[in-house]
């Protein structure tokens, strides 16, 4: 068995073991409360190659230091990078080669090409979304000049387009994204999330109230219609307890200090969101995806019981 990118291709004596194999493996996923990629999972004969050249394209493509040679390689690994990414459908190219400029310095001169090229990316490939909010606000952090009305147009565009759609993974990233560098929402970008049933995106939203980066009023009046006791058993259990935790939303029975168990919590403090989380910063963050990468390895050696694993 081994890993190569984010596949993994497990060997076997005959087709019948294999087939018994992905049995297994979905029965240990929903153990996990996860479930198998119908599409990205099949059964391969043993002459049909498993690795694609694709990653090691990427890898292998050099990106100079600085100035006009820097901006020309940056060029030519975008332009690779998207051509790829039209060639693969089925695999998330953008998001691996955006990872890959995590770990170079991009000059000052060449930053607002690399902007560019990340604003497009994530257009592209909505999946991409979280690994350029990451870099974006890193960049900020530093002091980097970032075109935030560039950015402000990939948020509101984001939420228009995924808040009816219910792509809530995409949407809290492109609130994230406004609250890490500090962008004012405008009113046809706040009316658009006002009636997303999504906790982590409603106390995005809350948040972003409570900063001053909302341009109008927000009509919380659908998420106030969760903060009953019936909500903290269901699946905006998480916004009924931490909008009456934080006072963000009012409580008329105040459901969580008469509930038996989240008001035990409560009494001790204890919380979900932190608005003072941040994204890692970049050094730490290619660290954590090291990290990740070897949890899932030890993962499918428990589930299969080898002893032996490449990554």
């Amino acid at each position: 068995m081994f890993r190569y990118v984010d596949d993994w291709f497990v060997g076997f004596d005959n087709a019948g073991q294999a087939e018994d194999s992905v049995s297994m493996l979905c029965k240990a996923c929903s153990e996990y409360e996860m479930e198998l990629n119908d599409e990205k999972t099949r059964v391969v004969d043993p002459f049909e190659p498993t690795e694609e050249n694709w990653p090691s394209e990427l890898q292998n493509l050099n990106i100079r230091p600085s100035g006009r040679a820097q901006r020309e390689d940056l060029a030519h690994y975008f332009s690779r990078a998207f051509e790829l990414a039209g060639e693969h459908h089925e695999k998330n190219v953008l998001d691996y080669a955006i990872k890959i400029t995590r770990s170079k310095n991009i000059a000052d001169e060449n930053l607002r090409f690399y902007e560019v090229n990340l604003l497009k990316a994530a257009r592209i490939n909505p999946s991409s979304f979280q690994v350029v909010a990451e870099i974006l606000i890193n960049l900020n952090y530093q002091g980097r000049p970032i075109t935030k009305q560039d950015v402000m147009k990939l948020i509101c565009d984001t939420i228009n387009s995924c808040a009816e759609l219910g792509k809530h993974g995409e949407l809290a990233w492109a609130l994230f994204l406004a609250k890490g560098l500090r962008i004012r929402l405008p009113q046809q970008a706040i009316q658009k999330i006002a009636n997303v049933e999504s906790s982590v995106c409603a106390l995005l939203s809350l948040d972003l109230k409570k900063m001053g980066l909302l341009e109008t009023r927000l009509d919380t009046s659908f998420w106030q219609s969760f903060m009953n006791g019936d909500s903290l058993t269901d699946e905006m259990w998480l916004l009924a307890y931490e909008a009456n935790f934080k006072g963000w939303l009012p409580s008329p029975n105040n459901h969580v200090d008469s509930h038996p168990f989240f008001s035990v919590l409560k009494r001790k403090k204890v919380f979900f969101y932190d608005e003072g989380r941040n994204v890692p910063k970049t050094i730490k963050a290619l660290r954590l995806l090291r990290q990740e990468t070897q949890q899932r390895a030890s993962i499918i050696r428990r589930i299969f019981n080898f002893d032996y694993f490449d990554e």
